[in-house]
């Protein structure tokens, strides 16, 4: 008799409840439906990087299996976390001998164990299917952070023990120079909060006051929640105000690019961005880089498209290089960039760093 065809479909008659999420660019959740499709070559990945899908898969043991109402509890509050990474092909669909690997590795390790009578050896399948696993990663620890804070407040768990730290700092009582007894994790903690508690407003009062690298750590986690207006307002101050200056802090407008790009408030963040990319430090490397990995559903609209090139074609070729071939493999955006790429009345530069680019190809085949 066959078994499952699918890593879903695997797990899912294993007795678990899978979350899926993406770690590549932002960390997202990724549907349950969408994941199938991805799974059946149905549908592109929707969020590749470096022509990879790089994935977390959170497994809950689901209420059915014969298990303590305790080891239930505990099972949905500390659920076994797998980080996954399988690579695409041309068209950014899986190649699907990655996760048949993966799967019979999976499939391998369940026979060994002689798993299957009641759940108990789960966690020894799993060590033993991801150990020297290709397929395996470990995410920077700051990233890790921002997951923990994410999948807690799904489950409606806890906040760790940081986060009153976090609230304590953004409240300004204790001094804005304090930052370095804050931990990111409460940070994290804070931005996934950000709509509870009154936090919009003392994270938008704070984004004034502190220093750049607390509201560099604050920007990288709030780039995976959807900010309100009081806190996109907020940066958009803050990073009109370091335009202004004789040297601007181009790293901190690159993190406030990033912060906004899931923002409610699609008016300022277009203004924003508009304001970063006819700016004298358009065309520096980590800016380009923060609005390409960030910001690139936007460049799907025509306007966004062309400011974007045209300050893309003033950075050095290996940004250009960089930047365009990340983009042009996301889904939705390659058309848009090349007829703009396309158009007669291109500039010059924009026509060069493309011709340059393209040479690199040819030579590569």
């Amino acid at each position: 008799m066959q078994g499952p065809t699918t890593l879903m479909g695997f797990l899912e008659s294993a007795g678990f409840k899978v979350r899926v999420y993406d770690l590549g660019r932002r960390i997202e959740k990724i549907s349950r439906r969408n994941f199938e499709q991805f799974e059946q070559q149905e549908i592109v990945y929707p969020f590749p990087l470096q022509q990879q899908a790089w994935l977390a898969l959170s497994l809950h043991q689901s209420l059915h299996q014969n298990h303590s109402q305790a080891q239930k509890q505990n099972n949905n509050i500390e659920p076994v976390i797998w980080f996954l990474r399988f690579p695409l092909d041309e068209t950014g669909k899986l190649v699907l001998a990655s996760r048949d690997y993966f799967l019979h590795r999976l499939l391998e390790a369940s026979v060994t164990k002689g798993n299957g009578e009641n759940g108990g050896n789960d966690q020894t399948v799993s060590e033993a299917a991801l150990k020297d696993n290709p397929h395996v990663f470990k995410p920077r620890e700051d990233k890790m952070a921002i997951f923990h804070a994410i999948l807690t407040h799904s489950l409606k768990a806890p906040a760790s023990r940081f986060y009153p730290h976090a609230i304590e700092y953004f409240s300004g009582s204790q001094g804005w120079d304090q930052w370095n007894f804050v931990g990111f994790q409460g940070i994290a903690d804070l931005s996934v909060r950000c709509r509870e508690d009154h936090n919009e407003q003392l994270i938008g009062n704070a984004i004034a006051h502190i220093p750049a690298q607390p509201l560099e750590a604050l920007c990288q986690c709030l780039e995976n929640v959807e900010i309100p207006l009081i806190i996109t307002t907020a940066l958009d101050q803050r990073l009109q105000q370091e335009l202004a200056t004789a040297n601007p802090n181009t790293s901190l407008i690159s993190f406030i690019c990033r912060a906004v790009s899931l923002s409610e408030s699609k008016t300022v963040v277009n203004n924003l961005l508009q304001r970063v990319l006819t700016s004298a430090v358009a065309s520096q490397p980590d800016i380009l880089s923060a609005v390409a990995a960030r910001n690139w559903q936007r460049l799907s609209e025509q306007p966004h498209a062309q400011l974007y090139l045209d300050a893309l074609a003033s950075a050095d070729q290996e940004t250009f290089n960089t930047c365009l071939a990340d983009l042009l493999y996301l889904p939705g955006i390659r058309n848009n960039l090349l007829a703009v790429i396309r158009d007669p009345q291109r500039p010059n530069r924009l026509r060069e760093k493309f011709g340059h680019f393209m040479q690199g190809f040819t030579r590569r085949d």
